[in-house]
């Protein structure tokens, strides 16, 4: 990742470097952690039948799903 997500956290990706970004954005840390809990269910629950609909096929899926369906998401779906 090249670009920061704040000040605080440099590049490195992670849920709660997000989430503390959130006041940055005018966004209360609960309704933050809200919107993430819902996308992040939302992708875990419709990326392989998107996929599917654009062709992907197992090998697709696997080399995807790796990248997709992670510990962050797991974690992320629980918010």
């Amino acid at each position: 990742m090249q670009t920061a997500i704040s000040e605080i956290h440099g590049n490195l990706p992670s849920i709660d470097a997000a989430l503390d970004a959130s006041a940055f954005f005018d966004i209360e840390r609960r309704t933050a952690e809200q919107m993430t809990g819902d996308m992040a269910r939302h992708i875990a629950g419709a990326w392989r039948r998107i996929g599917g609909q654009l062709g992907m096929d197992a090998r697709d899926f696997s080399a995807v799903g790796a990248a997709i369906e992670t510990e962050d998401l797991a974690r992320a779906c629980r918010l």
